[in-house]
């Protein structure tokens, strides 16, 4: 069913066998549920994760890295990302870093960086907006990054364009696209712009 070499672990699974394999669970690091928090150092009211919990599922092929987490899994993958507060804190984590879900038929996750490189019909869904494109290059912590060919939708607005960022303290630039605030399907109103940049 799979190879194993010193630190790589090779899986393969057929479509029947998904269900089976259900959730594999990625602990990006492992002190940061391990670690308790020390009362005598004051914690900010809001904490920026540091690190996260990762899981892939519904792949057809896994290479994973027994020795830092990344993968690399093809099929229709489902990658969930939850954030974690930074080790030895007590303050509640900002409420703008929640659970991520990716959806795409190629996905390359490094560890090292916290990023995520996805492409085929994929879906990104975080705390700010809900995506579709084509590829994506993304930093799940830091909840920054580009989708291609792009479709977003948050509660506030809608944008499509060739390429959009998304950007620190949740701002996106569009490019060669357009921008609406109208929920309808064809809007009452819409601007069309080389480049477009919403800050909240």
């Amino acid at each position: 069913m799979g190879s194993t070499t010193k630190n790589n672990i090779n899986v393969v699974a057929k479509t029947q066998l998904i269900t089976s394999l259900a959730l594999l669970t990625l602990c990006a690091t492992a002190e940061a549920e391990r670690g308790a928090p020390n009362p005598a150092v004051p914690a900010a009211p809001l904490n920026l994760p540091k690190t996260g919990r990762i899981a892939v599922s519904d792949f057809k092929s896994l290479h994973w890295s027994m020795g830092n987490g990344s993968f690399q899994a093809q099929g229709d993958v489902v990658v969930a990302f939850r954030p974690l507060p930074p080790v030895g804190t007590v303050g509640k984590l900002d409420p703008a870093f929640g659970l991520t879900l990716l959806k795409a038929a190629s996905v390359d996750y490094s560890t090292d960086k916290g990023t995520v490189k996805a492409s085929g019909g994929l879906r990104l869904i975080n705390p700010d907006a809900n995506f579709r494109g084509e590829t994506l290059d993304f930093n799940l912590i830091k909840q920054t990054g580009v989708v291609t060919d792009a479709k977003l939708t948050s509660l506030l607005f809608k944008m499509e364009g060739k390429r959009i960022e998304v950007k620190d303290k949740h701002a996106f630039e569009l490019q060669d696209g357009s921008f609406t605030t109208c929920d309808d399907k064809n809007p009452d109103y819409k601007i069309t712009a080389k480049s477009l940049t919403y800050n909240p």
